[in-house]
């Protein structure tokens, strides 16, 4: 029988655990994947010296665990990732990883215990580089569409200032290496 094209440790959800709300997510390796995960209750967590400390712990935990970050951005009770998980990890591997740890964080922070994150996620793996590049616009854009800003660039929770560029430029080596 030939491996699962979805990766080797896809598990269909069959009985009551697939009428659970969470989605379903597909692993299919070290590509991008863009992720929606609200706060509990959907709370608004992510603003001032809080939101500097989610980001803050976002690329604590990138340097700790190697996945890379193309773009992303807090919004007050939410978030969006361009994620792109580390080598051995799946998507939810990943997101376990940086919900738990800025989780963690933010509830040192506020010296309180509790949910930060709504269970789950959503995610979408672009299909072009034309799609690639619309997440991103769309991400970077959410704080002016809310009307938290004017420019994208001046969000202080986003990756609107550039940078994420190098885990941008990152990602495409990557892709040179694992083709060539």
């Amino acid at each position: 029988m030939p491996p699962d094209p979805r990766g080797a440790g896809f598990q269909p959800a069959s009985g009551e655990e697939s009428r659970l709300r969470r989605p379903e997510h597909y692993d299919l390796g070290r590509i991008p994947y863009f992720v929606t995960t609200r706060t509990h209750k959907s709370e608004r967590i992510f603003v001032d010296s809080i939101a500097q400390t989610v980001v803050d712990e976002l690329f604590e935990l990138r340097g700790k665990y190697g996945f890379l970050i193309p773009s992303f951005v807090l919004m007050p009770d939410h978030a969006h990732f361009l994620v792109v998980p580390a080598q051995n990890f799946t998507i939810s591997q990943t997101m376990r990883v940086i919900k738990g740890g800025i989780a963690r964080r933010v509830n040192s922070v506020r010296g309180r215990e509790g949910s930060v994150w709504q269970d789950g996620f959503r995610d979408s793996a672009p299909k072009s580089l034309d799609e690639l590049h619309a997440y991103i616009s769309y991400i970077e854009h959410n704080p002016v569409r809310a009307g938290l800003v004017r420019n994208a660039e001046t969000y202080a929770f986003s990756s609107a200032d550039g940078r994420c560029e190098d885990d941008y430029q990152a990602f495409f080596a990557l892709e040179r290496t694992d083709a060539g």
